[in-house]
C-alpha cells in the first residue's frame, strides 16, 4: 500500500477529475472503487475514544482482484478536493 499523496490524483468511483478510468496495476481492470474506514492509533480502548483520536482513510481498490491501489488520509483528501474546487 502506498500512503504517499505527492502523486495522488483526485479520483471518484474509479474515475479522475478528467473522467479517465483508474486502471488496476495488478490485473489491468478498470472496475475500481473508493471505500473508507475509521481507525485510531492512540491505543485507547474503544468506547473511551475522543473525536480527535479517530482518523479516516480512503482506499481505492480493484473490484476484480481486490488489489489496494491507493490509500489516502481524510485530511489529505479534503485538501485535494479543496485545491480541485478552487482551481
Amino acid at each position: 500500500m502506498n500512503e504517499s499523496t505527492t502523486e495522488c490524483r483526485l479520483e471518484f468511483k474509479g474515475e479522475d477529475e478528467r473522467g479517465m478510468k483508474a486502471i488496476c496495476p495488478e490485473c489491468g481492470s478498470s472496475d475500481t472503487e473508493w471505500h473508507c474506514d475509521q481507525y485510531t492509533d492512540s491505543g485507547v480502548v474503544d468506547g473511551r475514544l475522543r473525536m480527535h483520536e479517530v482518523k479516516t482513510r480512503f482506499f481505492l481498490g480493484c473490484n476484480s482482484c481486490s488489489e489496494t491501489i491507493r490509500v489516502i488520509g481524510g485530511d489529505d483528501l479534503a485538501r485535494l478536493m479543496t485545491e480541485t474546487a478552487n482551481g
